[in-house]
C-alpha cells in the first residue's frame, strides 16, 4: 500500500513521504503541540482557597469569637478554614498535574520519511500526511492511520482503559500518546496538535467540574454549620 489518497477521506501519504515544500505548506500555527492554558501559580491557588466568600465569613467569625471571650471557638473555626482550604488546594493541584501528565505523553522526536529519506525530526514539526515509521518502544506523537503493519500491537490503556495491547492491521487508527508494544510498521498522520484525541482529553481534564472528595464534602458541611452557628451567636 503505497499511498493514501483524498478519495478515501485521508491525507495523501506515499512511501516516499512528503516533500519539503509540502511540509512547509501544511504547517499549522503552534505546530504539533497540545493546547495549554497557563495555570495559576501554586501560591495563587493556595491563597484563593482562604479568601472566598465562606472563608472570609469564617475568618470574621473567628475574630468575633476571640473578641467575645471564646478563644476555643475561634481556634476551632480557624482550624476548619485551614483544613478545608488545604484539601481543596491539593485537589486542584492534582488535577492540574494530571493535565500536564497527558501532555508529557507526546514524544519529543519521531522518525519519518520525507523526500524519500528516513530522518528523525522534532515531533512538533509533524504535519498531516507525514509518513511516520513505528517500532517497538515508540510512542505515537499524533493521530494516524496505519499503512504497513508487521505484527504491530499498541498499548491504548491511557485512552480506553484496556489493559491488554491491541493487535493492529493496515487501515486501523492509532492515537497520540499510545505506545508501540511490539512489531513495526508505518502510518500516515491524520491529526496533529489540538485536533488529536489526546488534546480533547487534556482539555476535558482541565475544564470538567471536579467532584469533591468525601472528606471535602464533609468539610463543606462543617463550614456551613459553623457559619450558621457563628452568625447566630453574633446576633445573640
Amino acid at each position: 500500500m503505497d499511498a493514501i489518497g483524498p478519495a478515501g477521506g485521508r491525507p495523501r501519504s506515499s512511501s516516499e513521504g512528503l516533500t519539503g515544500a509540502e511540509v512547509a505548506d501544511r504547517q499549522v500555527p503552534g505546530g504539533n503541540r497540545l493546547p495549554q492554558q497557563r495555570p495559576p501559580s501554586a501560591a495563587r491557588m493556595l491563597v484563593a482557597q482562604f479568601v472566598h466568600f465562606f472563608a472570609l465569613l469564617l475568618w470574621g467569625a473567628a475574630a468575633l469569637a476571640v473578641l467575645g471571650g471564646m478563644p476555643q471557638l475561634g481556634m476551632a473555626i480557624v482550624v476548619v478554614v485551614l483544613l478545608n482550604g488545604t484539601f481543596a488546594f491539593v485537589q486542584e493541584h492534582r488535577a492540574d498535574r494530571a493535565a500536564q501528565a497527558l501532555r508529557d505523553l507526546v514524544p519529543h522526536r519521531v522518525t519519518v520519511v520525507r523526500d524519500g529519506r528516513r530522518q528523525e525530526v522534532d515531533a512538533v514539526d509533524l504535519v498531516v500526511g507525514d509518513r511516520v515509521l513505528l517500532e517497538a518502544g515508540d510512542r505515537l506523537a499524533a493521530d494516524l492511520v496505519l499503512v504497513e503493519v508487521h505484527g504491530l500491537r499498541l498499548d491504548e490503556a491511557m485512552l480506553t482503559g484496556e489493559s491488554e495491547p491491541v493487535d493492529k492491521a493496515g487501515g486501523d487508527t492509532g492515537s497520540a500518546g499510545c505506545f508501540v508494544v511490539e512489531g513495526e510498521g508505518s502510518a500516515a498522520v491524520t491529526a496533529v496538535g489540538g485536533d488529536t484525541r489526546l488534546a480533547g482529553i487534556a482539555t476535558l481534564t482541565g475544564t470538567v467540574q471536579r467532584a469533591r472528595s468525601p472528606l471535602g464534602r464533609e468539610l463543606d458541611r462543617v463550614v456551613r454549620a459553623i457559619t450558621v452557628l457563628a452568625v447566630a451567636v453574633g446576633l445573640a
